[in-house]
């Protein structure tokens, strides 16, 4: 996600005068945590674009990377549009000072898609942040060059920005209410977004899988909370677009 966020920004930003202006890299799978230091009550969140699961169900596992372990875990498939979420939950803490990879088993074996090494210690306390600031429902005109597309999406801000190295300890849960026009927050989200500055819910560029498909015609109330790696979560914050009435962005 890191990667579709990179070039969604660079797409939009862009001069419409640059005939070179549209020019991606293919998304590439993202796993959360990646590195060193990872809690050993991590959960393991994996962003699968559509055209590495090409409609197809995908069979995940966690496994150490020297032994080929495989470690027990629940899992929990979020996500819509063109991204698959897939959310490994051990049933058992990691063993510290360890080196996990995530792989894909496919018919004629399995297929790494990510590591990350484990530390000694492990997260307890919720996240604190300060959440929204602003939230806007946009639809962009194409124009020659540029990377933007027709389709719908939200641009949403926080109050105080995540930094790259926060970035990497966190998860942005998005909720959706439900026809009552009340989110239930005991309830799976809808999918998680890592952590940024900026946030993007839909397609708003040819560079990036759509993360979000819309329901039409109604206001729609979302709730965000800040995640950790293991799971533990901060205060809600909540806003309303109003999906009927598309705005166009500032740079369209």
């Amino acid at each position: 996600m890191k990667l579709v966020i990179l070039l969604t920004l660079i797409a939009i930003g862009s001069r419409a005068n640059d005939a070179h202006a549209c020019s991606c890299a293919m998304p590439r799978i993202e796993i959360s945590p990646s590195g060193t230091d990872a809690p050993i009550n991590s959960t393991v969140v994996v962003w699968l674009p559509s055209y590495e699961s090409k409609g197809a169900q995908v069979s995940l596992s966690l496994r150490k990377k020297t032994s080929g372990d495989t470690v027990a875990v629940d899992f929990r498939n979020l996500g819509s549009a063109a991204v698959e979420v897939i959310e490994l939950m051990p049933r058992a803490k990691l063993d510290a000072n360890t080196e996990y990879e995530i792989v894909r088993v496919e018919k004629d074996g399995t297929n790494p898609v990510g590591q990350f090494t484990t530390g000694k210690h492990e997260l307890t306390a919720a996240p604190v942040w300060k959440g929204i600031a602003k939230a806007s429902y946009l639809k962009a005109v194409p124009v020659c060059c540029m990377c933007m597309t027709a389709d719908p999406y939200a641009a949403i801000e926080l109050k105080e920005p995540i930094d790259a190295a926060r970035a990497a300890q966190v998860r942005v849960a998005i909720w959706m209410a439900g026809a009552d026009g009340k989110i239930d927050y005991k309830k799976s989200p809808v999918t998680y977004h890592e952590g940024s500055a900026h946030l993007w819910l839909g397609h708003p560029s040819t560079c990036a899988p759509s993360n979000f498909t819309f329901p039409r015609s109604r206001a729609l109330r979302f709730g965000i909370k800040l995640v950790d790696l293991a799971g533990n979560a901060s205060a809600a914050s909540e806003f309303v677009l109003d999906t009927t009435k598309p705005i166009r962005p500032p740079a369209n």
